[in-house]
Formats: C-alpha cells, structure tokens, sequence
C-alpha cells in the first residue's frame, strides 16, 4: 500500500474530500472505510462550511487562534484583555462573562465557551476590520445592542454552535462589506431580529460584490425575522434550516441580492421567502429555492437567478426531512466538544508541496511532506494538509501513537482537495496479493 500504517494506534487519519490514489490496493476493507467515514465526521466539525472556508482575500479558511497560546477568561476583565489582543489566541470561556455595548475583537481570534458554561450577557463582540475569527459554543443573552456585528470589511469569520436569545437589536448582523462568512449550527430561541446581511437601503457603494455568506443548520426557533434580511450580497446560500413559527418571514431578498434556499424545513412560516416584491421599503431582490420541505407555511416569492454558491465550494445538502431532529439535537451552544477547548491545545503543522522541511510547520511556513510532520507529531498534533498532489517515492511511515483523548489527527486543510499519489512507488502496482516493501527494505538512492 502506499499509504501504510493508517491503522496505528490513536491516529485520526482522514484527507477530506480527498482522493487518495493507492494503484496497488483492489478492496478497501468495509470496516476500514467506515472508520474513515466516522473519523472524517469528527475532523470537519472543527472546521468550517461554506464561504468561511473559502480561500480569498489573502486568507485561507478560517483557523481562528490555531498556533497561538491558549487562555481562558473567567470575568470580563480578562475577556476583554483576550479579544484585544495582538497575537493568535485560542480563548476558552468558563462561566458568565457581563460585559456592555459592543466589543472588538482583533484578528486570529478563537473563542469558545468551555462544555456548557461560556455565557456572553449584556453586550455583544463586533468586528471590524478584523478577520479569521472563531467563536463557538457559547451562549449570548441580553445583548443592549448586537450580539455579534460582523462590519467594516471584516472577513473569514465563523459563527457555529451558539444560542441566541433577548437581543436588542441582531443577533448575528454582517454588515458594511463584510465577507466570506459561515453561520451554522446556531439557535436562535425567540429571537426578534435574527439577522441582517447589509444595514441599509443606501449601502450599495459599500456591498455590492462582498457579503457572501453561508448559514446552515441552524434553528429559527420561533424568532420573528430575519432569517436572514439581506441587501446587495450574492450568493448568500441558505441551507439545511429549520425555520418553525416565525412571526413575520422566514427569509427576504431585497435591494437585488442573491440568495439560494435549498434543503430547508419550514414549519408555520407564513411567509418563507420574501424576494420579487422586495420587503417593507427595500426594493426586489432575487431568489432561488429548492428541494425545500413547507409545513403550514405559504408559498416561497422566487425572483430571477442567482449564482451558484457551487461555484465557490463544494458542499452536500442533507435531506430536508431529517433537519428538524437533527438542528433540534445539534444547534446551540453545549453540544459540542471542540478540539479548541480541550484540556490541551493541540499542535498544528502544515504541509504544503511549496514547504520546506526545515520549516517550522506554520501556515505561513509549511513543511513540504507529510512523513516529516508524521515524524514531528506528538499526541494531540493535528497535521493540516494542503490541497496539492503529494507524489511518494517511499511509504509513509507511522511509529508513534496518540492518545484517546489527544489523538494525532491527519486531515486536508479546510475544504482543499488533496491527492496522494502512490504511481512513483517501488514495487507498484504490485500484483494481486503483493505486497510494498517497507522502507527500510526498500533500494537506497
């Protein structure tokens, strides 16, 4: 095989949506495939879908604080401290955090509540200018102004695992040319304005070719609008929502926006898709839905088209029959574990085919190959790889292991496909029954 010792002890070994080329391997054992599988599961649900995930604007995906130290704010005094920080942080929130009005946070932040205990009261984060921020697995409540206002050209910004509740005004507002951003896995419980994508009618110099934003499985828990209210940005793409009793709509497209609706679950809603007839004094927009699921709800106002979020990445669309139980069992803060808010943060190294392997490993200074950052890994390392074609001319070799609760992880980088590419091996293909060499028997050059 070229791809030897996977199986190891304690090791998450999964390239997501990759294809790994093995020209000497006919079957793939079952049991080995669904491991896989299960394995590529818990790796993407420390990373995001959809627009956060995109490579632009000289930022590839979102990884928030990875490679910075670990903190953890226990009041606000050291919250605040955290988010204004220069440098990379990964800031765990432990118990209730009473802060007021809106508070920035700077770049290459990650912020997570610590299992069921982070609470933001009072107050709320806001972006500006700022970019590859994380914040999960907490709970806002009370917020005098905006939860979350993600503004002023702020981008790579992913808002997964949260409950939203008694808000002033948004819950999540992405404004004033904001972009490439993710909103999943959120609740938001009796919200009243759940979100807006461009604040105003005459902000068209500022939007028009930026908020592009992915916002799926979330729950629109009897929140009354907004979900979302857009102007100017194409595509936004919603999907995968369970949108239940919402007073006013479900979703508007105005100002000629672009928004694509699929996948959704809609359940007295009366009106689920405002777009041709624009919304309150905000002219028409454009919309595009399909394979939606309505429940005591009207019919959806499609206008136009709408580009294909397809275009910007890849992405699977669960049947919208299944959302409800499984938004209800997975949106909101506390049902998750993130690998940011271990005991532990873990190491992170990079591969890239254009690294060195003198290298520190970094993002910015990848290694070169994977065997050198299997070689520098420790329980808890998470080796990223980038999407290229990696060409081996010796097996992979794996000799240490992790542990259950600090396992060594092996994944591609963000949503980046990656191609292992075993043609160039000694002995391959092999015949039926063959077997590689190892390396140490392998003809030394």
């Amino acid at each position: 095989m070229p791809f030897t010792s996977l199986r190891a002890p304690r090791w998450t070994a999964v390239l997501v949506a990759a294809a790994i080329a093995v020209p000497s391997m006919r079957a793939v054992p079952a049991q080995a495939v669904a491991a896989q599988a299960v394995a590529a599961q818990a790796v993407a649900a420390d990373g995001p879908t959809g627009f956060a995930a995109v490579n632009a604007l000289g930022q590839n995906g979102t990884t928030g604080g990875v490679g910075g130290r670990t903190v953890t704010a226990t009041n606000a005094t050291q919250f605040l401290e955290y988010i204004d920080s220069l440098e990379p942080l990964v800031i765990q929130v432990s118990g209730t955090i009473s802060i007021t009005s809106k508070q920035g946070v700077r770049p290459n932040k990650t912020i997570v509540g610590v299992g069921n205990t982070g609470h933001i009261t009072g107050g709320g984060l806001d972006f500006y200018r700022s970019y590859n921020v994380i914040v999960r697995n907490l709970r806002f409540t009370n917020a005098e102004d905006d939860a979350v206002n993600i503004g002023q050209q702020s981008h790579h910004i992913w808002i997964d695992h949260n409950t939203f509740s008694g808000a002033v005004d948004g819950s999540v507002d992405i404004v004033r040319g904001a972009d490439y951003v993710t909103v999943s896995w959120n609740h938001f419980d009796h919200s009243d304005k759940s979100m807006l994508i461009s604040h105003s009618d005459g902000a068209a110099g500022t939007d028009v070719g930026h908020l592009k934003v992915t916002i799926h499985h979330n729950f629109f828990d009897n929140s009354r609008q907004r979900h979302p209210r857009i102007r100017f940005g194409e595509p936004v793409h919603v999907y995968n929502n369970y949108f239940l009793g919402n007073e006013l709509y479900g979703v508007a497209s105005t100002e000629n926006a672009g928004v694509v609706v699929e996948g959704n679950y809609f359940e007295n809603v009366a009106h689920p898709l405002y777009s041709a007839g624009g919304y309150g004094d905000s002219g028409p927009g454009r919309a595009v839905q399909r394979n939606n699921i309505f429940v005591n709800s009207g019919t959806p106002e499609t206008a136009g088209s709408v580009v294909e979020p397809g275009t910007y990445y890849g992405y699977t669309v669960d049947p919208p029959q299944n959302v409800p139980a499984a938004v209800r069992a997975g949106a909101g803060y506390g049902k998750i574990t993130p690998l940011a808010a271990t005991a532990a943060a873990a190491t992170q190294l990079y591969v890239a085919t254009n690294g060195n392997d003198a290298n520190p490993g970094t993002l910015d200074r990848p290694l070169a190959t994977i065997q050198r950052a299997v070689d520098l890994a420790q329980p808890g390392t998470v080796i990223s790889v980038r999407g290229d074609t990696y060409a081996l001319t010796s097996n992979i070799q794996i000799t240490k292991s992790g542990t259950s609760s600090s396992p060594i992880t092996l994944a591609a980088y963000g949503t980046e496909r990656v191609l292992i590419d075993g043609e160039a091996l000694p002995n391959t293909p092999a015949p039926v029954g063959g077997s590689i060499p190892t390396r140490s028997a392998e003809p030394s050059t």
